[in-house]
């Protein structure tokens, strides 16, 4: 499972809680995830305190575009959000090619790995599914990989799971469907 901490905002009395994803040119964010109170986990600190958290992926969810195109928001409903993030090779580029089954919602990020984007760009994508079932993506990177692959299938399940396929189990996969 990926944990992020959330941060927090009061208004007139009332709480809200929200997560800025991305750092493109000069840090600047790719959007806002406001998230529905219900949604939010509360993890324990060492001073007694609880600080509000959220784990992907998130059950029961749906996402939304907000008034502006640099605000998303997370509300409570039937569907499954996932955090797919891609690093990228050095002065080189990580992204995801291919989707199955294709996301209802699919909001995207990007992280420079210098403040003009000139060492890479690495992309992550918030991910809405309908149905708990798990989400399978090919991914893709470049520049310099120090020996990292330079791709990949992934899947992630509902449960918090994740597997990574061999090129080796997919061709085996693919050889099964071809025989049925």
């Amino acid at each position: 499972m990926k944990k992020i901490y959330l941060n927090t905002k009061e208004v007139e009395g009332r709480r809200f809680y929200y997560f800025d994803f991305g750092s493109e040119t000069h840090g600047r964010t790719s959007f806002r995830l406001w998230v529905h109170y219900r949604l939010v986990g509360w993890e324990a600190e060492e001073d007694g305190s609880q600080r509000p958290v959220l784990e992907f992926p998130v059950r029961g969810a749906t996402l939304a575009q907000g008034k502006k195109p640099s605000t998303v928001i997370m509300r409570p409903g039937t569907g499954v959000v996932y955090n797919v993030y891609v690093p990228c090779g050095y002065r080189g580029d990580g992204r995801v090619e291919k989707w199955n089954p294709e996301p209802t919602r699919v909001f995207g990020y990007s992280v420079y790995s210098s403040p003009r984007g000139s060492l890479g760009v690495s992309h992550g994508y918030l991910v809405e599914l309908q149905d708990e079932v798990p989400l399978t993506y090919q991914w893709r990177r470049t520049g310099r990989l120090y020996g990292k692959p330079a791709s990949g299938t992934v899947i992630l399940y509902p449960d918090g799971r994740e597997e990574d396929l061999e090129e080796t189990e997919l061709c085996e996969i693919e050889d099964l469907g071809e025989e049925v």
